[in-house]
């Protein structure tokens, strides 16, 4: 059954479009890369030499290193120092599409071990937005498959301020994933792979100057404490499991604008809903079901063209949870860390790592103002913006949790500001954050 998976999902994923592929555009503008000196200290990509212009990097090989010299050097105090190169190979085909090797190697000095992660990936024409790839890693990984710090930005938090990842488990899987642009306003992306995982030892202190670290489950506060210590679930220590993931996404009026021979972007002039499922099984039983629906949308220009509206909300719910262990529950964009490196849209300041992770049903809600006329905008001309949140959540079985935030925008990458957060009705204190977004450029 699983291997019948892994065969039919590609195909499934790329239905017709891979039989109308259109023929090779002459015209259509080459992405010309910029040279070896920014590709190590900044990352980005650097391409062969164009066969009729020996001046332009417009060729059909590239090497991609995404961040950089930075991903060379690790640290965190599940692995410590890690060391290892990171890159991507690719050739471009007659019809724009692409053939792409990714690998990422590291060697782990506080675990006296290699990790790796590696794809073969087949990218389709721009115009459909989409990619097919086999892929397989042997990496440790936080219960939350989406961190809130990258990998390159843990050597620094790890040495200045004695933060660490929550590193709790370390994965062995091979699998494969796909996307697409359907025809219309759909994305449909999905993926099916199987894991080997164990839990592992965390260790809060582990740097340089100390080898021993401390074991280190996630934080909690005291009202949950006495759940998450009699719960089983946390007891694991090594299993087998198959997932199965699938998304659609329903855009109306979405276009996909075609920038050059490698790349495309999604035009989004209204809310984005989307349905998202996950499945584990085990040799014998499906274990659990979720279910999501969402909608979201960013930076909504209002008139006059001044002020900006972002919200995100989701509810979703386990109809099956037979076995549900803590790296598959749901959980929300939350640290007790100051400091993040992500959009701050859906961050909880106030909440602690995985403190309401659930198993069972979920509400969350999420809403920004931000404008050039509020306050201290009025003085800045445009340079300075300041933004007003809300963030509000409730799982079954705990209290619900709300944060009102406010805080500047520094040419919208830069943030600071302050939150204050209830639990229920009761007032929870006080929260500083800084916000380094690097999805923006």
């Amino acid at each position: 059954m699983i291997a019948s998976l892994l065969c039919a999902l590609p195909l499934a994923m790329l239905g017709q479009t891979s039989l109308s592929v259109p023929p090779a555009r002459p015209g259509l503008k080459k992405y010309e890369t910029d040279g070896w000196l920014k590709l190590w200290l900044e990352g980005g990509m650097i391409r062969t030499r164009d066969a009729q212009n020996r001046d332009k990097r417009t060729g059909r090989h590239y090497l991609v290193i995404e961040n950089g010299i930075s991903s060379l050097v690790n640290m965190d105090y599940v692995d410590g120092y890690m060391f290892g190169p990171q890159f991507r190979l690719g050739y471009l085909d007659d019809r724009y599409g692409r053939w792409e090797l990714d690998a990422d190697v590291k060697y782990a000095c506080g675990r006296n071990t290699w990790m790796y992660q590696g794809a073969l990936r087949y990218v389709l024409p721009p115009e459909y937005f989409g990619s097919v790839e086999v892929f397989g890693r042997s990496f440790t990984t936080d219960f939350d498959s989406n961190p809130i710090m990258p990998r390159r930005y843990q050597l620094l938090a790890s040495g200045l301020f004695g933060w660490n990842g929550f590193k709790l488990y370390g994965s062995n899987s091979m699998g494969v994933k796909g996307d697409v642009a359907l025809s219309g306003d759909f994305q449909l992306s999905g993926v099916v792979w199987y894991e080997d995982r164990e839990r592992m030892v965390n260790h809060r202190k582990r740097n340089v100057f100390r080898v021993v670290g401390e074991d280190n489950l996630p934080r909690l506060r005291g009202h949950d404490v006495t759940a998450f210590a009699a719960d089983p679930l946390l007891n694991w220590n090594r299993e087998h499991l198959t997932r199965l993931q699938m998304q659609l996404d329903y855009c109306p009026g979405r276009k996909i604008i075609v920038t050059d021979d490698m790349h495309a972007k999604e035009r989004l002039v209204n809310p984005t809903l989307t349905l998202k499922g996950d499945a584990g099984f085990d040799e014998t039983a499906v274990r659990f079901v979720s279910l999501e629906l969402s909608i979201r949308q960013t930076e909504l220009e209002l008139s006059p063209k001044r002020h900006w509206l972002s919200y995100y909300g989701a509810a979703g719910f386990f109809p099956l949870r037979k076995e549900v262990r803590l790296p598959d529950w749901k959980h929300f964009d939350a640290s007790h860390y100051l400091w993040q490196t992500r959009n701050s849209l859906t961050w909880f300041s106030l909440l602690t790592n995985y403190e309401l992770s659930t198993s069972r049903n979920w509400c969350e809600a999420h809403a920004e103002w931000l404008s050039e006329e509020m306050l201290l905008s009025r003085l800045t001309d445009s340079w300075l913006n300041e933004y007003l949140q809300v963030h509000y959540v409730t799982v079954a079985g705990h209290r619900s949790h709300s944060e009102l935030s406010y805080g500047i925008d520094l040419v919208k990458q830069i943030r600071m500001g302050v939150s204050c957060g209830f639990d229920g009705s009761e007032f929870d204190g006080w929260a500083f954050n800084l916000i380094w977004d690097i999805s923006k450029k």
